[in-house]
């Protein structure tokens, strides 16, 4: 029997109204898509938190949600500013099932299922609103203190991770996602959605992502013929070079996004 999470109809006035799309929790490309968008959001509220000069969370608590060791360097601002980003986005997708109490029509519901839902819709005070980010940044812009204790229910990070864990994520999930690009370039090669300058590139690089400003994907032949001319300026394995420096880039600025080649397609893939 599938299994379905209702959205409670009531909404937040401060938050964008969801789709009130039934999550149907035996999709494992839904289940990865939720996984993937929860983790995003809580990395960057754990890296913000290291990175004010605040006391760190124990290492037992945070070293989980790193697993490759590589955590962001980038200011308490920008980090709280993507997290910002990823929670409206998630409240977007996922607002229905978080804010209110889910009901479920199967006896067969998993409890692990029913705790990612109650420990993510209770790790901020008020998943309803943006209030405590907001807050949060705004002392972030003066220098002063931030009390992370009022920003989230931190006692909650290590069950959610356990949980999280049992949930699916494959490749098919990602390139679901990737169609939900969150990646747009201003004419001075600033990320509108999150402040990121990429005015630093070299001139290919700039093209390159001007060209996948707003798209999922773009062929190398659309490359070729709208961006470096008929005469193909940048061969394949040149390209795909390119796609690795800006990927590293993107990692060092802990942005959400990575650049991903198959074939003779370039395209956006979610970070997890």
């Amino acid at each position: 029997m599938a299994l379905w999470i209702h959205p409670n109809q009531a909404q937040s006035h401060e938050m964008p109204a969801s789709s009130n799309e039934p999550f149907d929790a035996t999709d494992p490309d839904r289940a990865a898509e939720f996984r993937l968008a929860v983790a995003g959001f809580i990395k960057n509220l754990i890296c913000a938190r290291e990175n004010s000069g605040s006391a760190p969370l124990p290492t037992a608590t945070t070293t989980p949600w790193f697993p490759d060791q590589k955590r962001s360097m980038a200011s308490c601002r920008v980090l709280l500013n993507q997290a910002r980003t990823q929670f409206s986005s998630l409240q977007n997708r996922f607002c229905g099932y978080l804010d209110s109490e889910p009901y479920f029509d199967s006896s067969e519901t998993p409890s692990s299922l029913a705790e990612v839902f109650f420990h993510t819709r209770n790790l901020l005070l008020d998943f309803t609103t943006t209030s405590a980010l907001d807050a949060a940044i705004a002392k972030s812009d003066n220098s002063s203190t931030i009390s992370w204790d009022q920003v989230a229910r931190w006692e909650h990070l290590p069950r959610l991770r356990f949980l999280l864990d049992r949930l699916p994520i494959s490749r098919t999930s990602l390139v679901r996602q990737s169609a939900y690009p969150t990646f747009r370039m201003d004419p001075s090669f600033r990320c509108v959605e999150n402040g990121t300058s990429f005015s630093s590139l070299s001139p290919s690089g700039k093209k390159l992502l001007l060209a996948m400003s707003g798209r999922c994907s773009i062929s190398f032949h659309a490359l070729w013929d709208h961006v470096w001319g008929p005469q193909k300026v940048l061969s394949e394995d040149a390209i795909r070079s390119l796609v690795k420096r800006l990927n590293k880039q993107f990692q060092q600025e802990d942005f959400p996004w990575r650049l991903s080649t198959s074939g003779q397609t370039l395209s956006w893939i979610p970070h997890a």
